[in-house]
């Protein structure tokens, strides 16, 4: 009740109060499956200033969409990401 009132009173919009009880309900169930928060925080938090980076190096490369995979340690970089996402998800549950 603490945090919801702190929203409402820097934020006087009901949204506001529906917005931090969706993400309360949203980190509930993060927690029944067992699925740690923290990418999520660090994602919802990074994310805005990731995707408008991205935009301007797409669009400072003349609008090629494999800007990325052009230079060999840049695509080295993608390689290890796509294999890190591709391993972990492959990972029997009961090992983590």
């Amino acid at each position: 009740m603490l945090t919801l009132t702190a929203i409402y009173v820097q934020e006087t919009r009901i949204e506001a109060i529906w917005f931090a009880l969706g993400f309360g309900v949203l980190g509930y169930f993060m927690r029944i499956i067992d699925m740690s928060p923290l990418p999520f925080v660090i994602a919802f938090i990074l994310g805005g200033r990731l995707e408008e980076s991205a935009r301007q190096a797409y669009s400072a490369t003349g609008n090629d969409p494999f800007f990325l995979f052009t230079h060999p340690i840049a695509a080295l970089f993608m390689i290890l990401a796509f294999a890190t996402i591709f391993f972990s998800a492959r990972k029997p549950k009961g090992d983590r």
